[in-house]
């Protein structure tokens, strides 16, 4: 089973690197998911699901007591964490320790993309989630079904 709430040694500043212009503020990892979705407590003690996949931040829970308790539910895990599919995934040899994540070699945003095995592979966990950072911020601006060209590269800084 994915390590979700073994999180305390993981930087959440080197996490949010190339998601600073969708996450802003002070923000507290409480957990992860086994495909590279992070979940925070923000300054309001409210939390928070980045879904690094597709590029959505959303409130899940007013505290961490809430959520804690709330993801005892199998109900939740599989909504939030996709234990079905995680499970599924590590029974076919996709099992990812901490600090690894699975990641698409086609990114699940794209139409092209697919859940299956063969579009896998065990991905280190902040190389995943900066490289979804930056691909989300490059997109931003388009439209569902718009086409894209994505630059590869070092980004100018955020900061200016």
């Amino acid at each position: 089973m994915y390590p979700y709430f073994d999180v305390d040694d993981l930087s959440v500043e080197k996490l949010l690197q190339e998601w600073r212009w969708f996450c802003p503020g002070k923000l507290r990892l409480v957990a992860v998911d086994a495909f590279a979705d992070l979940f925070f407590e923000d300054g309001e003690s409210s939390i928070m699901r980045l879904d690094s996949t597709i590029g959505s931040l959303n409130r899940i829970a007013g505290s961490a007591r809430e959520f804690f308790q709330l993801t005892k539910s199998s109900e939740h895990r599989k909504k939030w964490f996709c234990e079905d599919i995680a499970i599924a995934l590590a029974e076919q040899g996709f099992d990812p320790a901490k600090g690894k994540c699975i990641g698409y070699k086609t990114p699940i945003v794209f139409e092209e993309s697919t859940g299956l095995a063969s579009n896998v592979y065990i991905a280190d966990l902040y190389e995943y989630v900066s490289f979804l950072g930056d691909l989300h911020f490059q997109m931003k601006d388009v439209p569902d079904g718009g086409k894209v060209r994505l630059v590869v590269g070092k980004r100018p800084s955020l900061d200016g």
